[in-house]
């Protein structure tokens, strides 16, 4: 199932784009990544999967897109921090995320439709996260954290996109 998040790095390690880039730099290491899951439309989901690699010695991030065949790009880098590590280890699978995402929206009574997961891969505080938006129907919206080393929901708060505006004024 391509859903399952091993199933995305075997696909990865498999490819030659991959093999290459790990023999010209053999110190680079997973330091995140970005899921979308189209929940909408699921006769032609528009998923999209990138994984990012860190290189210590040249300082750079390259990103590796999952979708089809795999292909590298050179990420522009913002700010100079080291981003963390993070595992390629973890066994979950996307449907389980959501899973766990929809048992507590029934706990807080959140009666909204998923449409879209957008979740970034990252490290912090030494675990592993996933990071995100999910995108609900009548314009609302989830922020979610899940610490993937205790696979253990975080956090859950629903917002409503014009919580977004009210701000801005």
């Amino acid at each position: 199932n391509s859903m399952n998040f091993q199933f995305l790095i075997e696909k990865l390690h498999d490819s030659d784009v991959f093999k290459k880039f790990k023999n010209e730099f053999p110190d680079s290491y997973m330091c995140g990544g970005f899921f979308l899951i189209d929940r909408e439309n699921l006769k032609n989901p528009e998923n999209k999967t990138q994984l990012d690699y860190y290189v210590p010695s040249s300082k750079q991030i390259f990103s590796f897109k999952i979708d089809g065949n795999v292909e590298k790009t050179l990420q522009e880098i913002k700010d100079q921090r080291i981003p963390g590590q993070v595992s390629s280890e973890h066994g979950f699978d996307f449907e389980e995320i959501e899973e766990m995402i929809e048992n507590e929206m029934k706990i807080k009574s959140f009666n909204n439709i998923i449409k879209k997961f957008i979740l970034s891969f990252q490290s912090l505080k030494g675990n592993d996260y996933l990071i995100g938006t999910i995108f609900l129907n009548n314009l609302a919206l989830l922020k979610v954290q899940i610490n993937l080393n205790k696979m253990k929901l975080e956090e859950l708060e629903r917002k409503n996109v014009f919580d977004f505006f009210k701000k801005v004024k």
